[in-house]
């Protein structure tokens, strides 16, 4: 006859609480107190007892079913009553805790990848706005990237896929584009698969419409965690438009919009005598002065503007436009061969034309004078030769026109 009080009373004696008796078997025999075990499970579970316990020992072990949230501590020793050999568990219930010491866990990680993610996002600040991309994939676990900048009549848009390096970029130009997205907002894109979270959205303080959207997919985070990001992205993309902004301006002509003295000055020095090739196309606006005298300031205005415009339409990565300042402009070609040269200058004679044409009541006239050279070269002797030969030019415009090759 199985005396339980005797065997509680010897358990309880170690410090041992609540009970699980069972026979050398596994078979139960009592139980007492919560939780509740049936045989089928306990025949399962108790397979981790430990084999080799001494009498009156006692052993800590433990069960954890993470499909079912179960996680028990056990406490079991060996105990021999009336000449029969018992074993005896305590079962602590501590699914709670094991859940709270995941959850700890989990907020611990999520804590650690929020500040790694902080961290390269303050190593990008020296970049560009899209430089926030690849982390979004990265930190957010996402396919596709997109974000989205409106700029005055221009919307730009650069996309990022999982596994790629290289950036797509676009731009539209409407005053009817739009990109108002808020965050944490689902949204379809148009000619897009697939559903995209907003995780930052807004107007900047410098004039800015933007935002940044990730393709939802079954292996993002847990939506609990995206707030901890929605943040840290929206201050890099501020920040970052913001510096861009202030970079922008430092380095432009507000007039124009093409780079200013300043830019080019500093590019003299740092870039144009280390190219492959340069051309230098020096350029002044004729009948700047006149048309300020006799149609006002706003119609020089628009001269120079003309006068720009034609430069900024053949200008790309390896073509810079600059004003001077006045009436004075310069283009400048890397790393191009001669024939590229002689292309960039019809073009740049063909879009004036068509500008001219657009807007024929202020005519725009630049004299031009450009020279070619090859690494090794001297920078010095092209600049003063473009200028030469501009001057010459100037002349020779105003002599075709029947004018005084020296008025103004």
């Amino acid at each position: 006859m199985l005396n339980t009080n005797t065997l509680i009373r010897k358990f309880a004696a170690s410090g041992i609480g609540c009970l699980i008796i069972t026979d050398p078997e596994r078979n139960i025999v009592y139980q007492n107190g919560k939780p509740y075990v049936d045989q089928a499970h306990w025949t399962k579970w108790s397979t981790g007892t430990p084999a080799e316990m001494t009498e009156d020992q006692v052993v800590e072990w433990e069960i954890a079913e993470k499909d079912t949230g179960i996680y028990y501590r056990i406490h079991s020793a060996k105990i021999t009553d009336e000449g029969k050999l018992w074993l005896v568990h305590h079962i602590y219930d501590i699914s709670d805790f094991a859940k709270l010491s995941q959850d700890l866990s989990r907020y611990s990680r999520d804590w650690k990848n929020l500040s790694a993610c902080q961290q390269e996002m303050i190593s990008a600040l020296s970049d560009d706005c899209r430089a926030i991309l690849p982390i979004a994939v990265k930190y957010l676990k996402t396919d596709l990237a997109k974000l989205f900048i409106k700029r005055r009549d221009a919307l730009e848009t650069y996309t990022l896929k999982k596994n790629e390096t290289c950036i797509n970029a676009t731009k539209s130009f409407s005053v009817h584009t739009d990109c108002h997205y808020k965050a944490g907002e689902i949204y379809p894109l148009p000619d897009t698969d697939g559903e995209f979270l907003c995780c930052a959205g807004g107007d900047t303080v410098s004039g800015e419409t933007y935002a940044v959207l990730v393709k939802t997919g079954d292996n993002m985070l847990d939506n609990m965690q995206y707030p901890l990001y929605f943040n840290v992205f929206k201050l890099f993309i501020e920040n970052t438009l913001l510096r861009e902004k202030v970079t922008f301006e430092s380095e432009h002509d507000h007039l124009t919009g093409l780079y200013n003295k300043g830019k080019y000055l500093e590019m003299l020095k740092n870039d144009f005598p280390f190219y492959d090739s340069i051309a230098i196309f020096n350029m002044d606006v004729n009948y700047l002065k006149r048309t300020n005298d006799t149609l006002g300031h706003e119609a020089g205005n628009r001269l120079l503007t003309k006068a720009a415009d034609s430069l900024k339409a053949i200008s790309n990565e390896n073509i810079f436009p600059f004003r001077l300042g006045g009436d004075e402009f310069m283009l400048v070609a890397s790393n191009v061969d001669e024939d590229r040269v002689q292309k960039i200058k019809s073009d740049w004679e063909k879009k004036l034309n068509e500008l001219n044409t657009t807007d024929p009541e202020i005519e725009c006239v630049i004299a031009c004078g450009l020279v070619f050279g090859k690494k090794p070269y001297d920078l010095g002797d092209i600049l003063g030769r473009a200028d030469i030969l501009m001057y010459q030019n100037k002349r020779a415009i105003k002599i075709s026109r029947g004018e005084d090759p020296n008025s103004r």
